[in-house]
């Protein structure tokens, strides 16, 4: 479970920082120079070395960025790329992980094809996802590029598309994608088979000119948002929850304009709308009611009370379902008003796929939506906010599914570079390895409590100290220690020693990696204060960024007091070292010698004078902020520093979602790497130039001038930056053939079949089924011999020689025994989302299963996929 003050850490933490002055992270940059008289804490011995391979980027997701071509020059040769975890949040299309959103607030699945439609509200765009495939396509819109402007499809743009609701062609309304656009209501036109849109016009109020007027086209006033629009039983009128107004408004079309009118007021903050027969049900999000409507009277009722911020819902028969900002789906009685949380739990939001009571959901501030294809029991189309990704959840039994977005974001999974995921990474540090281009990366995941390694030759990633969410602070063999909150990082090559600063326990250790143990060298554990002195004596407050310079001084920013303090390897002595600056974030020192410091709070790059300890203004404007390079260049939350190439100072600028660079011989600011018009998450295991990366509110950068190499934290993610000499341009390698495969610990057997165990052997065929629900999927079993306890999680995928083309990863499942030291799944569904790539070719079938105590076992099968009956008896 994430600790309260690390959820939603990129965009909530200045304005807690000035409310607390003690949540902060940091960036430490690796210094190089003769020293060392004596290190406090232990002396090196043996431990098994970790080496890495610059090369290890994966590419098994296929998404691609829209409307983000490379600029007119030649393109840049130094590119980059996520290298492992995962962001929330950003504007990329393609299939199923790779895609990214950024604030879905409206999903409206199409009455005449298998598509929904969403409104991507801060990308400004019209998302469209097709079901069958988890394909996601920008159909309208550029990201970012904001305006109400009607047209062809190419030529239209939105500012901020909220409610939606699609007509049919058999309605009044006709064929139509209706969408709630800043104060305006707009039409846009498809084709006949509800797929494709063709025009763009606005029916109904003015751009940039809010109100609530009845009226007609242009003269009716509409508020900024309209959460929600629902089509009439009838097909001929539009109902619009006009939360800006309390209200519900009718929309009916008059030629080629739309009359405005209102139905009913009262409500407090209207959300979702679904209907019940003729009765319009609406959310009422902050009265924590489900009210109804009559449409002819306005009469307004309350069905239930009670519920936590409802922002959508979902209806049939006689009951609803209802879900917010907690996390959960609430079932109502459309009878009773009875009302019960079916879904997910108040006590963890971190998004989990799954089955029955393993289910997890973060919040939702989108419409719901109910599905029932046949005479299934349904499921609800539910956009997770807390994913970022949209999710399928089947109500009888309980399962949910991603359909497209990123998985187990925020989640805390160690193993390969793409199963891996982090909460928030704080900082990173970059060790080579004396490989050729490699790296060993270390990361700082106070969400987690634990100082993560990534092996980029191994392609795994491990947890180096921590791991286990406590306030106790525990010294000694790595295995055994904890960390509360590790941010700050810094790392020692001569010495193999990484440096670790906790900013929940104030106090910074060191890890001697050769030895496997870890040291306080710094503070006094669960004291917080300003006192200079000898460990044991010395405290610090909050204790974030950290930078060792060559003279073997270990700078920290004691971020409770904003100033710098010094502690001398050598004695263990604890200086104050600079005045204090309330929002200081990170330091770092030049081959010069000279200290600069990032200020988060005054949106500023400073530079110590050494002697006065005051710090001068060399970047940013104090209390401005911008994106502009230049002398008068001017910054965004300024956070983690790192040095670079010929000197000049790396910034990790999460506000303007790039790395930026000033050089000190001109004094001006430049763009390193992403760019303040394209932010968020890239979605995809792909390289790209760097002036192309989609970074995700960057708080950490590091440059490895050995190698070439740059590590930039964004949020959940670790982004690798190749400079030109070394970056890696040919492809991965396929995965490789059958006989190279893993064998692991335990015997993995597969098999196939819904309701028992039968093993399959290599060259059999499997069946590909149509579910209820219209998913495409192959059953498959599991069965595992020599472990004394059973499983705690397991992964399946299906792959050719290039490339995976699905896969399913499930926690915590429960698992039949049939005998001592055997454990069987059956009846599980691996879903194939496009059916043409698998059927009729030889394929791999692949399990991964691993023990409570670390164990892995693997099973694979070479098969060929052929249709089936459907699942529902077709």
């Amino acid at each position: 479970m994430r600790r309260p003050f690390i959820l939603g850490w990129p965009t909530r933490l200045g304005l807690m920082i000035t409310l607390t002055l003690t949540l902060v992270i940091l960036i430490g940059c690796d210094s190089e120079g003769g020293r060392r008289a004596e290190l406090i804490g232990g002396a090196p011995s043996a431990l098994e070395d970790m080496t890495l391979d610059g090369g290890g980027l994966l590419q098994d997701m296929d998404g691609v960025s829209p409307d983000m071509s490379p600029p007119a020059q030649a393109p840049e040769p130094a590119r980059g790329g996520p290298l492992t975890g995962v962001t929330s949040r950003g504007h990329w299309d393609g299939r199923r992980e790779a895609v990214r959103f950024d604030g879905v607030t409206c999903l409206a699945p199409s009455p005449d094809g298998p598509v929904i439609w969403m409104s991507d509200t801060f990308n400004g765009t019209i998302r469209r996802l097709v079901i069958e495939t988890g394909e996601v396509t920008t159909a309208l819109g550029r990201p970012y590029e904001l305006g109400v402007v009607d047209g062809s499809a190419e030529e239209a743009r939105f500012e901020s598309p909220r409610g939606c609701a699609v007509s049919s062609a058999s309605s009044a309304l006709g064929p139509a994608l209706w969408i709630a656009d800043s104060s305006t209501l707009r039409r846009v036109a498809l084709d006949e088979t509800g797929q494709d849109p063709l025009s763009v016009e606005t029916v109904a109020g003015r751009a940039g000119v809010q109100g609530s007027a009845d009226g007609v086209g242009d003269e009716a006033r509409l508020g900024y948002l309209i959460h929600d629009i629902a089509v009439s039983p009838t097909g001929d009128a539009l109902y619009l929850a006009d939360r800006s107004n309390d209200s519900v408004r009718r929309v009916t079309m008059e030629g080629q304009e739309a009359r405005v009118s209102q139905v009913a007021t009262g409500f407090d903050g209207p959300g979702g709308l679904a209907w019940r027969g003729t009765e319009l049900l609406v959310a009422d999000t902050f009265s924590g009611r489900l009210r109804s409507v009559n449409i002819d009277t306005g009469e307004v009722s309350t069905l239930a009370r009670g519920l936590s911020d409802p922002q959508g819902v979902a209806s049939y028969g006689e009951e609803a379902w209802v879900a917010g900002f907690d996390g959960l789906i609430w079932r109502v009685s459309l009878l009773t008003g009875e009302s019960e949380p079916i879904i997910g739990s108040l006590a963890e939001s971190s998004p989990v796929d799954g089955r029955g009571d393993e289910v997890r959901l973060g919040g939702t501030f989108a419409s719901i939506r109910y599905d029932a294809p046949g005479d299934s029991a349904g499921r609800l189309f539910y956009m997770d906010m807390g994913a970022g990704a949209l999710r399928t959840l089947e109500l009888a039994p309980v399962s949910a599914q991603t359909l497209a977005g990123p998985t187990f974001v925020g989640a805390y999974r160690e193993g390969s570079l793409t199963k891996a995921r982090f909460g928030s990474l704080f900082d990173v540090a970059g060790a080579p390895t004396g490989e050729e281009r490699a790296v060993t990366w270390y990361v700082s995941d106070p969400t987690h409590a634990a100082v993560r390694v990534i092996d980029e030759v191994g392609g795994t990633v491990k947890t180096l100290v921590g791991g286990l969410q406590t306030s106790e602070l525990r010294d000694g063999p790595l295995d055994e220690a904890t960390t509360p909150a590790p941010s700050g990082l810094a790392y020692d090559p001569l010495t193999r020693s990484l440096y670790i600063a906790d900013l929940e326990a104030h106090v910074v250790r060191r890890v001697d990696l050769d030895e496997g143990q870890i040291y306080t060298i710094a503070g006094v554990a669960g004291q917080r204060g300003s006192a200079d002195g000898r460990l044991g004596e010395g405290l610090l407050d909050t204790p974030l960024g950290l930078e060792l310079s060559p003279a073997g001084v270990l700078y920290i920013v004691d971020g409770g007091r904003g100033t710098l303090r010094a502690l001398e390897l050598s004695t263990g002595e604890l200086s104050t070292r600079s005045e204090a600056s309330a929002g200081l974030w990170d330091v770092v020192m030049t081959a010069e010698g000279v200290l600069y410091g990032s200020d988060e709070l005054e949106a500023t790059l400073l530079r110590l004078d050494q002697v006065t300890g005051r710090w001068e203004t060399v970047a940013g404007s104090p209390g401005q902020t911008g994106p502009a390079d230049g002398p008068n260049g001017l910054l965004a939350r300024p956070m983690g520093l790192s040095v670079g190439e010929g000197g000049v100072v790396l910034i990790a600028d999460a506000g303007n979602s790039s790395v930026r660079s000033f050089d000190p011989s001109t004094g001006s600011l430049g763009t390193f790497a992403g760019s303040a018009s394209r932010p968020g998450g890239q979605g995809g295991y792909v390289l790209v130039p760097w002036g192309e990366l989609s970074l995700y509110e960057p708080s950490a950068v590091m440059w490895d001038q050995e190698t070439g190499r740059g590590g930039v934290g964004c949020d959940g993610a670790l982004y690798s930056l190749w400079s030109e000499e070394a970056q890696v341009e040919e492809a991965p390698p396929p995965p490789p053939p059958l006989s190279e495969l893993p064998v692991g610990d335990f015997e993995v057997t597969l098999g196939s079949s819904p309701d028992a165990f039968i093993p399959l052997s290599d060259g059999d065929t499997v069946t590909l089924h149509r579910g209820c629900q219209g998913a495409q999927h192959v059953w498959v079993g599991l069965s595992v011999e020599g472990l004394s306890a059973e499983p705690i999680s397991f992964e399946l995928s299906l792959r050719d020689s290039a490339q995976v083309l699905t896969r399913l990863y499930l926690e915590g499942e429960p698992w039949s025994q049939p005998s001592d030291d055997t454990f069987d799944q059956v009846g599980l569904t691996l879903v194939v989302f496009d059916a043409e790539e698998a059927i009729g070719r030889p394929l791999i079938l692949g399990a991964e299963v691993r023990s409570a105590d670390g164990q892995v076992g693997y099973g694979w099968r070479e098969v060929t996929v052929a249709w089936g009956a459907d699942s529902c008896g077709g």
